[in-house]
């Protein structure tokens, strides 16, 4: 059921992310924020998959003849995700003319009869290394960047990195500004 249309349509919006979506979000995005400790970048384009989805519904025309209808969803997941819905094809095996009303219900109204998924290889947006304000001092207030798995090790580990705890606890100072 996989026609070359769906195919090429389905490649052509997997393009669009690729070329258009990611680099714009790539721009938006603070330059070069990545963990200071291991130096994990906070987001990266990793191989992955787009999922699409071919439906085929049937239904009935204005003019009392069968319409057959194809759909396409490009669904790519991540950290920006993108879906995209195109109507590939439509048919009528009494007349050349189907009405978007009619189109618009058959696709509201009823289930497809009909639905084969494929993938294609795209480099998916995603997080990789969230990253944090660590706190090195709170007087004067210094921070630096840090991402999940180093702000864990950071706290719980006294022997990592420890030039990089606060000589003094926040609760010590909360404590001092009350007497």
């Amino acid at each position: 059921m996989i026609s070359d249309v769906a195919k090429q349509t389905a490649q052509e919006a997997v393009e669009t992310y690729e070329q258009d979506i990611v680099p714009q979000a790539w721009e938006n995005l603070d330059e070069g924020r990545s963990c200071t400790v291991c130096e994990g970048d906070e987001y990266a384009t990793l191989e992955g998959k787009a999922e699409c989805t071919v439906q085929e519904y049937t239904g009935d025309c204005g003019c009392g003849g069968q319409a057959l209808i194809h759909r396409l969803t490009v669904n790519i997941g991540g950290k920006l995700p993108f879906s995209q819905k195109h109507l590939l094809k439509t048919a009528c095996t009494e007349c050349d003319d189907l009405a978007e009303v009619t189109v618009s219900d058959i696709l509201k109204f009823t289930s497809p009869v009909q639905e084969e998924t494929f993938h294609i290889e795209t480099g998916v947006f995603t997080e990789t290394h969230p990253i944090h304000h660590h706190h090195t001092s709170y007087t004067p207030e210094e921070t630096i960047l840090v991402c999940d798995s180093c702000h864990a090790r950071i706290h719980s580990d006294p022997d990592f990195r420890p030039d990089l705890t606060p000589s003094r606890s926040r609760d010590a100072l909360e404590a001092d500004s009350h007497d």
